[in-house]
This record gives structure tokens, C-alpha cells and sequence, in this order.
């Protein structure tokens, strides 16, 4: 799961790197990115199990 959500996030930060890394804290954009597309999956795997 770890691998599948890196890349994920990777591909979303890849589709909008020019204006990423125009930031004042590109890392902390990251940061949010993984955390945001964890807990998108999160609610996935939930619903698919309920």
C-alpha cells in the first residue's frame, strides 16, 4: 500500500510541478498531497467494505 500511494501522490505532484515548485515550500506541498491522496484511499477501501 505504501509503494501504490508514494507513486500515486508522485503522479499528482508530476502533473503540477511547474506551479509546485514556484512555492515558498514545495515539501510541505508534498507532504499534503500524500497525505490527502492516504486519506482518499482510506474512504475507498471503507466503502467498498461496507
Amino acid at each position: 500500500m505504501a509503494e501504490d500511494l508514494t507513486q500515486t501522490a508522485l503522479a499528482k505532484l508530476y502533473a503540477v510541478w511547474r506551479r509546485v515548485r514556484q512555492l515558498e515550500s514545495p515539501d510541505g506541498y508534498a507532504r499534503r498531497v500524500l497525505y490527502r491522496t492516504f486519506i482518499d484511499k482510506t474512504r475507498r477501501r471503507r466503502r467498498g467494505a461496507a
